[in-house]
Formats: C-alpha cells, structure tokens, sequence
C-alpha cells in the first residue's frame, strides 16, 4: 500500500496518523485524570478554600486560609441579609 504513495502523499497520511495518535493520547488523558469540580458553596469554609488552594496548586499559608475564609462568609452573609 505505502509503495503506491508518492513521497508527498507518504508525509501527508504521516501527519494524518500523528493528528489523529495525539488526538486520542489527549482524550485518553482527559478520560483518566478529570477535573476536580470545587463548587462555590464549598469554598466558603476553610477546608473548602484549603482544598480550592490544593487543587489550584497554589501554596497558602494558615493565616491566610483564615483570612480568606472569613472575607468569604462574611461577604455571603451580607448578600443573604438583604
């Protein structure tokens, strides 16, 4: 079969196969590593904000968890009073 292609049609069905191998190497992946789904209401709280960091990859400190959780419960009981 490949000794009938032309050199260009070699590189082009070779280009072809190499779309289509990343293509399902990156669905596999997205298959077997899926997104951990944080919602909004869990952030709320300092495991949540902790767990948000984590997953976020980003390094907080304990005061700042703490800071931050606050900001965020007392910015959501400010909304809910009115």
């Amino acid at each position: 079969m490949f000794n009938s292609l032309t050199a260009r049609g070699k590189i082009i069905l070779s280009l072809i196969l190499i779309m289509v191998i990343c293509i399902a190497g990156y669905f596999a992946y997205q298959y077997f590593h899926p997104a951990q789904l944080v919602t909004g209401e869990s952030q709320q709280t300092y495991q949540g904000i902790s767990l948000a960091a984590h997953n976020a990859q980003v390094g907080l400190v304990n005061d700042q968890l703490v800071t931050a959780s606050n900001e965020t419960l007392a910015g959501v009981t400010a909304y809910y009073r009115y």
